[in-house]
């Protein structure tokens, strides 16, 4: 134990424990962690301890040198800041510097266009794709190629490959083509001549010499890489080859003759005209037979066997009646009259109101079809009562101006005495009929209003056999011909008859089906005349 005078005393530097001053009692020194204290009289020796295992650190060292002694200082740098931590710790930590703005330096250019940029991208674009394979740019170009139809895109090469005598080569750059003629050999071709043809009209050729041979007034050569054939005219080597055959009906001499006049006479009802072109140019000639007539009747209005059959104007609509007719001779055919009964019915005090029409048409026939080749038609309005009538008529039946109406009226019935009897109709057609078989057709319609006034007409006409009708077979029952194209039927004239369509008629048709008509209905023929002045 050490008793000093009153002196303060306190421990510092590596220590342990509280520390505090001590300035009186006993202050004693104890050993501790492998130090050892020894007393010699008044001297005290403190000796540290071997110790167990542990090694002493000879050095340190770094990239470039080794440190052994004194004190080793550990610098902040390139983010790193070093520190102390905990007891006789040395701790390091690590910045991440920032990357904005490190590329900001670089200037790219492409085409006309420079930027600094820090960052770029290679985009796809005219067929050029772009692609990343770890650190290296890749690109592609697709080359679109078309031949023919067809059109493709090409990313890796174009081959020109040998086809039809077509060899390609590569000089250089350049692609060569090289085209291999093939050896000319004989083509045959047939040729054919149509029209006014001489000798064989077909035959073959060689197409690599084909020749233009020139026979009886015709004349070929070669001017100007064109063929040119040559007819002399009449009077020099030939002309116009004519004459007679000893076909038909001929008379006198037969053959042709190809010199001199050609002349055409008429004689025995013949007649013939002649236009001629500029400066006799061309030339047609019409032969016509017997002269036209200028009048004619089908069924002459003669004889005891006329009837009137009444044409039912009294409804909105009405079926085609149909009568054919034969002309034998061309007919100048400028009016067809037709013989009507007209009666008028008065209504007293109450007023009524009238509206009707006829209408006719000649039709020609084409195969099964009945076709129209002229019509025409005329109507009337009837209005009033017996105090007063207003009657709206065709007023002009000439070749020109047909069909212009006026309006008659009168007190009292003293009209209706104009209107009643037979009457005379006339339709202007003005057409010339040539021999052959024509159709009549024919519809009346008519409407009345508050109560039945007006005009009623009935044709007359000339009264059919009644066997021409309903006939069949012998053997067999008249109901045998019930359907189907004339003249089945049961009529022995072909396409007597009646038609409708589907609907209601109200008016002439331009065509009808000759299957379609119907047998009987008709059994007086009406009277017609065609006429001309």
């Amino acid at each position: 134990m050490l008793t000093y005078p009153a002196v303060t005393h306190q421990i510092a530097g590596n220590t342990s424990g509280a520390t505090a001053n001590v300035s009186s009692g006993t202050y004693v020194l104890a050993g501790g962690n492998n130090i050892t204290l020894s007393q010699n009289g008044n001297s005290v020796t403190i000796s540290a301890g071997a110790g167990g295992a542990a090694t002493a650190i000879s050095g340190i060292q770094v990239s470039n040198t080794t440190y052994t002694s004194g004190t080793v200082t550990w610098q902040n740098a390139n983010g790193i800041s070093f520190g102390s931590s905990g007891v006789n710790g040395v701790s390091a930590s690590y910045t991440v510097p920032s990357t904005a703005g490190l590329l900001s330096n670089v200037n790219l250019s492409a085409g006309t266009t420079s930027n600094n940029l820090s960052a770029f991208v290679f985009s796809n674009s005219n067929r050029v794709s772009f692609g990343l394979n770890g650190s290296t740019i890749t690109a592609q170009h697709a080359l679109n190629f078309s031949a023919g139809t067809t059109s493709q895109n090409v990313s890796d090469q174009i081959v020109f490959s040998n086809s039809n005598n077509v060899s390609f080569g590569l000089n250089g750059s350049t692609v060569t083509a090289t085209i291999t003629v093939p050896a000319q050999t004989n083509q045959q071709m047939t040729m054919f001549a149509t029209g006014n043809t001489t000798e064989a009209s077909t035959g073959t050729s060689n197409a690599s010499s084909l020749i233009f041979r020139g026979a009886g007034v015709a004349s070929v050569g070669l001017s100007n890489g064109s063929v040119v054939v040559s007819v002399a005219g009449a009077g020099a080597d030939g002309g116009v080859f004519a004459g007679v055959s000893t076909f038909g009906n001929t008379a006198g001499s037969t053959g042709t003759v190809s010199t001199g006049n050609f002349v055409l006479v008429g004689s025995n009802g013949i007649t013939l005209s002649q236009s001629t072109g500029a400066a006799g140019s061309a030339a047609t000639v019409t032969i016509q037979g017997y002269a036209p007539l200028s009048s004619y009747e089908p069924y002459p209005a003669q004889g005891a066997s006329t009837q009137v059959n009444n044409l039912a104007v009294a409804q909105s609509s009405n079926v085609i009646s149909l009568f054919p007719f034969t002309v034998v001779n061309a007919v100048s055919a400028g009016m067809m009259n037709m013989l009507f009964s007209v009666s008028f019915t008065t209504v007293g005090t109450s007023s009524g109101r009238q509206t009707a029409g006829f209408a006719m048409a000649i039709y020609t026939r084409n195969v099964s079809t009945l076709s129209s080749l002229v019509s025409n038609s005329f109507s009337w309005q009837v209005t009033g009562n017996n105090s007063s009538y207003t009657i709206n008529q065709v007023t002009s039946t000439a070749f020109s101006g047909y069909g212009a109406t006026g309006a008659t009226n009168s007190a009292g019935v003293n009209i209706t005495s104009g209107y009643t009897g037979g009457k005379l109709v006339g339709f202007p057609i003005n057409s010339l009929l040539t021999p052959g078989v024509y159709w009549l057709g024919m519809i009346a319609t008519g409407s009345t209003s508050s109560v039945n006034v007006g005009m009623s007409l009935s044709y007359q006409g000339a009264v059919l056999a009644t066997v021409a009708s309903g006939l069949a077979p012998i053997g067999s029952f008249s109901t045998s011909y019930t359907t189907g194209q004339d003249p089945a039927g049961g009529r022995w004239a072909l396409g007597h008859g009646q038609w409708s369509s589907a609907g209601s008629v109200t008016m002439i048709p331009v065509s009808m089906n000759m299957a379609s008509v119907s047998a009987g209905g008709n059994s007086v023929f009406p009277f017609i005349k065609f006429w001309s002045t």
